[in-house]
This record gives C-alpha cells, sequence and structure tokens, in this order.
C-alpha cells in the first residue's frame, strides 16, 4: 500500500510564513487593494486545487466527543454544538493548507470566489456556486439565506446566535430589527460612544422591517452586505468561514417546525429535522452514546478532506477511553492527567496550544450569598489560587493562567509583522508574579470583606463537571487550600457535580455561586471575542457593567481603532485589565494539550501550525476493515 509521506514539516520561518498567510487581509490598511494573501494561489476562481491520495477501502476515523443536547443551528451556546455543526453545515470559506504550497489559503466554498469590497470596506458583496443544495435535494441560493438570517434575526425568537451581525461583522439596522427598535432610536443608540443594548430601550409603534437591515439579495447567487463601520478581510473570512449560526436553512422544514404562534422553532432538535449542507453529514445520532458523519461528496470541497466516516463516541470514562485506544478501537485520544505520564514520550503524541483559558465564573450579583458582590472577596479567591499545581500536577499537560487573553491570541500587523499580545509590554502588564499565587495578600483582602458582610461564616458553592476526574481534583485541592486559608470556621467551599450543559444552564440563569467554565476566543481577532464581557451580551455568565469596556470593545471591534494596530493593542490590555480588576471570573489555566493518534494515521502536519492544526483532517488515515457502528439506512 503506498502512503501518504508525511513530508509537510512547518518550523522556523516557514511557521511565519504559514502564520502569515493565515492572516488573509486581516492588517492590510490600503483598502482598495483586495490582499494577495487570500487570493487562490493555483488561479483557479472555484477554489479546487488536485485532490490528496484517495486511499483504497472507506477510511473510518474514530474518535471521542462530547454529548450535545440538540443541533438548533440558531440557538446553540454550547461549544460541541457548534463544532458538529460546521461540519454538518456549508460554509462559504474554508481556512485549509494547499498541499502543494505547504501553506495555509482561505478557499472558496459555497461561495464562488473570495469577497469583493468598496473602498471604504463597508460594503461587501458575496456571489454563491450554482449548483448548490441540501442532502434532502432542496436547493441553495441567495434567497435561501435571506430567509435564513431573517429567522436568525426573528425579535420573537430572540436567537443567541444572533449577534454574529452586531459585533465585528456590524450590519447595518440587524440589531434594530432584532430588538424591535425604530430606525431612528437604533442609529442614536448606535452613535454613541458607548452603546448600552440592554437598559432603558426606548419602546416604539415602528419598528425596523427586514426590509431596513443591510442583506440585499441582488440576484438568486448574490448577497451584499452593508455595515456600519469598516471591517477587515480577515474578520469577514472567519465570519462565513465556520457557519454554524448562521448557516442556511430549509425554509420549508423550518417553517414546519413552528408552533402555532411562532414563539417557538423546533428545527434541528432531531436529526429527522434538520437538513444539512456540510463537507460531513450526520447519518446517525444517539445523544449520549455516539454520532456518526459521512463525507458529503456533493460539497465543493469534498476532495480536499481524507476521511469517509467518522465514528464519535460520547465516552465520560477516561479508563475506558484508553482501553479503546489501546485495543485500537480509536484513532486519537486527548492525553489526560493519568494517560500523559504514560504517552509523553511516545513519538505518536503531539502538542497543541490551547485557544482559551480556563477558570471558574462568580455571581458578582448573587441575591442570595451577598459576599460573592464583594470585590475584594473575589480578588481574594485569585491570589489564593494556586495555579501551578493544578496546571503542572493536576492537569499536567496545561499551563498555569493568571490571563484573559490565551497566548495564542495574535495582534500588531497581522499580515507583515503578527506577535502574540502576551509578548507585548500591554500583555505582560497584566500577568503578575507567580502567576498572582499570593497567600498573604488572598488573606487581607479576604478578611476585609469578612468583615464588610458581618464577620459570619460564609460558604460558596462551586460547581464542576461531571465525569471531569481533573476538574474534580482541582475543586478538592482547591477547597483544602482556600479553608485553610481562610478558615474552615470561616470559609466553606462546597463542591457541586454535575453535566456540562445544565452547570452552563445554572449559570446563565444567574442560580449559581461559583461554577467552572471558559469562553470561546478567536485567536485573529480577540477583540471580537471580549464581546462575552459586555453588560448588553445575550445570555452572558457575567454581571460587569463598564462604560469604559462597553466604549473600547465597541472602538477596537468595531469603530475607529480597527485599523490601527498600535490602538489596538492599547485596547485590549486595557479591556483586559477591566475584567481583572472587577474578577467577574476567575482565571487558572490555558488548555494546552497532548493527543496521541493511532499508527493508521500519518499526520500532514509533525508540527502544530494554527489554525489547521496538524492537518488531521486532511492527512492519509489507513482504511478501516469494517465500520464500528451499524448505521441503519
Amino acid at each position: 500500500m503506498k502512503f501518504w509521506k508525511k513530508a509537510f514539516v512547518i518550523a522556523g520561518s516557514a511557521l511565519t510564513l504559514g502564520l502569515l498567510a493565515a492572516c488573509g487581509g486581516g492588517g492590510n490598511d490600503t483598502v482598495d487593494t483586495p490582499p494577495v494573501d487570500v487570493v487562490d494561489t493555483n488561479n483557479n476562481q472555484d477554489g479546487q486545487t488536485d485532490a490528496p491520495p484517495v486511499a483504497e477501502g472507506v477510511v473510518v476515523y474514530r474518535r471521542t466527543g462530547s454529548s450535545i443536547p440538540s443541533l438548533a443551528p440558531h440557538n446553540h451556546t454550547f461549544d460541541p454544538v457548534r463544532v458538529a455543526l460546521t461540519y454538518s453545515q456549508g460554509s462559504f470559506f474554508y481556512h485549509l493548507l494547499d498541499p502543494e504550497t505547504n501553506s495555509l489559503r482561505w478557499f472558496p466554498g459555497f461561495a464562488a470566489e473570495l469577497p469583493e469590497y468598496n473602498d471604504e470596506m463597508t460594503v461587501w458583496t458575496i456571489r454563491l456556486r450554482e449548483d448548490l443544495a441540501f442532502t434532502n435535494g432542496t436547493p441553495i441560493n441567495a434567497h435561501t439565506y435571506d430567509y435564513s438570517w431573517m429567522m436568525l434575526l426573528d425579535p420573537v425568537l430572540a436567537s443567541p446566535g444572533a449577534q454574529v451581525f452586531f459585533n465585528v461583522f456590524n450590519v447595518v439596522g440587524a440589531r434594530a430589527y432584532f430588538l424591535g427598535l425604530s430606525m431612528e432610536d437604533y442609529m442614536a443608540i448606535q452613535a454613541q460612544d458607548s452603546p448600552n443594548w440592554v437598559d432603558n430601550l426606548p419602546a416604539t409603534d415602528n419598528p425596523a422591517t427586514w426590509a431596513d437591515v443591510g442583506i440585499d439579495i441582488l440576484d438568486d447567487y448574490t448577497i451584499q452586505f452593508t455595515l456600519h463601520t469598516p471591517t477587515r478581510e480577515i474578520d469577514v473570512l472567519q465570519t462565513f468561514g465556520a457557519m454554524a449560526a448562521l448557516a442556511a436553512v430549509d425554509p420549508e422544514m423550518y417553517e414546519a417546525a413552528f408552533n402555532a404562534d411562532r414563539t417557538v422553532n423546533t428545527y434541528g432538535l432531531e436529526l429527522a429535522d434538520l437538513a444539512q449542507s456540510g463537507r460531513f453529514i450526520i447519518v446517525d445520532w444517539a445523544r449520549d452514546q455516539y454520532r456518526v458523519f459521512e463525507r458529503n461528496m456533493n460539497h465543493p470541497l469534498a476532495h480536499m478532506f481524507t476521511w469517509d466516516v467518522i465514528e464519535e463516541f460520547v465516552i465520560p470514562d477516561p479508563g475506558t477511553v484508553m482501553q479503546m485506544f489501546l485495543n485500537g478501537e480509536l484513532d486519537q485520544m486527548a492525553l489526560n492527567s493519568t494517560t500523559f505520564p504514560q504517552f509523553r514520550e511516545d513519538p505518536r503524541t503531539v502538542r497543541v496550544e490551547g485557544p482559551v483559558v480556563w477558570g471558574f465564573h462568580i455571581n458578582s450579583a448573587s441575591e442570595t450569598n451577598p459576599i460573592l458582590r464583594d470585590a475584594d472577596f473575589r480578588h481574594a479567591l485569585f491570589h489564593a489560587t494556586d495555579r501551578v499545581t493544578i496546571a503542572f500536577d493536576i492537569y499536567q499537560v496545561f499551563i498555569p493562567a493568571n490571563y484573559i487573553v490565551s497566548s495564542r491570541a495574535w495582534v500588531g500587523d497581522l499580515v507583515n509583522n503578527p506577535v502574540r499580545f502576551r509578548d507585548t509590554p500591554q500583555g505582560r502588564a497584566n500577568q503578575g508574579a507567580n502567576y498572582s499565587f499570593d497567600p498573604d495578600r488572598a488573606l487581607e483582602l479576604f478578611n476585609a470583606a469578612w468583615e464588610r458582610n458581618g464577620s459570619v461564616p460564609v460558604a460558596m458553592e462551586l460547581q464542576y463537571f461531571e465525569g471531569s476526574l481533573e476538574q474534580r481534583l482541582a475543586s478538592e485541592f482547591m477547597k483544602e487550600e482556600f479553608e485553610a486559608l481562610f478558615g474552615a470556621d470561616r470559609f466553606e467551599l462546597v463542591l457541586t457535580s454535575m453535566p456540562v450543559t445544565a452547570s452552563y444552564e445554572r449559570m446563565q440563569a444567574g442560580l449559581h455561586d461559583a461554577g467552572w467554565g471558559t469562553e470561546g476566543q478567536n485567536s485573529w481577532n480577540a477583540w471580537s471575542s471580549f464581546d462575552i464581557w459586555r453588560y448588553d451580551r445575550p445570555l452572558r455568565l457575567h454581571q460587569m457593567n463598564s462604560p469604559e469596556f462597553m466604549e473600547l470593545q465597541t472602538r477596537s471591534a468595531q469603530g475607529d481603532l480597527v485599523f490601527d494596530d498600535a490602538g489596538r493593542i492599547d485596547a485590549l490590555g486595557r479591556m483586559e485589565a477591566i475584567v481583572l480588576e472587577y474578577m467577574p471570573w476567575i482565571p487558572i489555566y490555558q488548555n494546552n494539550t497532548a493527543i496521541i493518534y493511532s499508527d493508521r494515521v500519518h499526520l500532514l502536519l509533525e508540527e502544530f501550525l494554527f489554525p489547521v492544526g496538524h492537518a488531521v483532517h486532511q492527512s492519509f488515515i489507513e482504511p478501516n476493515v469494517e465500520r464500528s457502528i451499524t448505521v441503519n439506512p
């Protein structure tokens, strides 16, 4: 058998070139010329490249994954749902490794070509391919997306995914339509330095209509967007590069999923109620057991992926996962505290730089536990946390983090000279000595908060995820450390295990004291990711309300700082400082991970390359003899 040789090792200067290519036109201030870094260098306007070698037999890739509650494109708030949707729903653009040039490229997917824009970069035009369809045969065209986004922004449905059109890609009138505002009131709020889209919104008898929204269908295959403020090309490509909330829905199926008064829509809650169009199609789904994907050969870029079938098992027990991997029943395994020592030196083990920081949220507006509202108490927990022990001794593969923005966030001139934010003076200024572990300072702050709150014993409940051994061990470690430091007669940390989705739902409802969690981060646009800390963010997990923060986030994500590289770095540093000053969330570690692959997997990239990692989707996988799961037709 002829194997696909591991021929693409990108390191040193070659890695830098790959990163620059990944930026697209992100930092190009010459706005009237399309950046060359995102142009298809094969001069093939449909985005096609030569197909990789085809393996003999069916390539079945087997791995583990989280249980997901639904596949509703407009209503997901759980990241594993988003990931499943980016597989099963088509995107306009795809960021992939081009094996011919050993570099990253943006390839048109459902789009016929890369986007066009006016000189001001406020009007963007995307042309679609003319042969698109859902796997049920329903055609997909510009009108399909017009309907899909009208439903996404429906003010009655109040879909959480609607915020995609409010942040970096700030479409004229989209928020007015979503909130039921008149265009006059909407424009007045939008013109404020720090617009607040939650408090004291004016009532109106003349709400914006869909015709007021800056999404125009020029013909059956051409969509034009009008934005409030200029945006970078890289941000447009990313907005339409992993489409989950923005995915097309089948209009007929979506209409059939409404209840009588159109206040609830069940599209995607069950597999039979979801139309799919992505590079992989979910053909079987048992919620708490497994998912099976099959490659969609009608997808425009199907030839660029090497997997025919993905079998994704939901297995909460780490011991079972390891035994399946050793038995050859899984093709990859994320290493944890129990498996990392065993496989640390295995040549099949690779390291992955994590995109996010993990910690625990604190309910700073708690009505039942008033000490949580005291900033000194929250800072006491921050300084009492021994991050080194948690990251290196308990998790082993992670790194300590006393910051918000991960080390994978790039800033500056993203085309010619990107730098890591954590390496800038602004980033370093927010990192205290010893990862901010300072028991003396923690005790001082706790004493002050405790006295202000009546000098009576206090307790705080900490939610951790059911089935996570390391999270339980870290929680137990913090309980022991905090109670010893503050005094067990004065403070008790009560530990509660619950499923991931239940934990997040409880935090969104404000029914928690504290709970483990993280928030997604865009490594090329940390400013947009900081909208999670806005007071007007839907389903936010915090109660921080800083006008200064709101103004800086607006200016750096969609305002006058978008093309000011130095000003943007300053803004990011100050925004991170504001969050750390308020302390709605205690950062603890960055989820750098290690993964071991089976002998069947021949990675295309031996070194990690953001954002494609080791390009495992495009790597050669030795064919399986048979599937593990029988899919009923």
